[in-house]
């Protein structure tokens, strides 16, 4: 699986393209066995092939591969690295495209995933697969954003009321957010974000006297 994924970059799409569909089923199967090792290097696999070969892996496919990660990321957060990157090249492929019912489970999937990881790598990879995803959805998904904001909105105040600088993921998001959402949206929520970002910071400044660079972004952005 690891050398499947690391030979993408050799040899020309059209020459890997019957390679690749004939390697997919079995790919799929790796990503939902119950072995954290295959289904850890299935997803590496997959997210190689989206990344540099992505027309090899038909839209169909795609639509069930954004399925078994969505599910895999809500049963084994351990997989997380991994499963974002897949997920990324998919989010660069069928973001523009997902429907509007689908996209408030997936970001729901990932947002609930970053709580269990709690913290470190993997979270800030949810976060930031979360982040993309509002970025590059289609407008029609707009509507389905605005109840992200207030689960946010509340880990940055609970790293806050922890003396801790809010996860700058977490402020990634929410600045994707407020891109998205625009003045009418924001209205009721501007005065509390105001504040998160100016407690952020203070806080940053306090640790280190240094500035949060994505605070100042997201005050900028607001």
């Amino acid at each position: 699986l690891l050398a499947f994924g690391a030979i993408q970059e050799g040899p020309s799409t059209q020459v890997l393209q019957p390679l690749i569909a004939a390697a997919l089923p079995g790919l799929l199967d790796a990503l939902k066995a119950t072995s954290v090792t295959q289904a850890s290097a299935a997803a590496w696999a997959l997210g190689r092939v989206l990344d540099v070969n992505p027309i090899a892996i038909p839209d169909l496919v795609q639509g069930s591969l954004f399925q078994i990660v969505i599910a895999r990321l809500s049963h084994a957060p351990c997989l997380a690295e991994d499963l974002c990157y897949c997920l990324d090249g998919l989010v660069d492929q069928q973001a523009a495209i997902l429907q509007p019912e689908h996209f408030g489970p997936v970001a729901e999937s990932l947002l609930q995933a970053s709580r269990r990881s709690h913290a470190g790598r993997a979270q800030v990879a949810l976060l930031r697969s979360l982040a993309e995803l509002i970025a590059r959805a289609g407008e029609d998904c707009i509507p389905r954003m605005e109840p992200l904001l207030i689960p946010l909105m509340r880990a940055a105040e609970d790293d806050l009321s922890a003396g801790r600088v809010p996860v700058s993921a977490v402020v990634s998001c929410l600045r994707a957010l407020m891109l998205r959402l625009g003045k009418n949206g924001l209205m009721p929520f501007a005065e509390k974000l105001l504040g998160l970002f100016m407690q952020s910071l203070s806080a940053q400044h306090a640790a280190n006297t240094s500035i949060d660079e994505e605070s100042l972004r997201a005050l900028g952005t607001l």
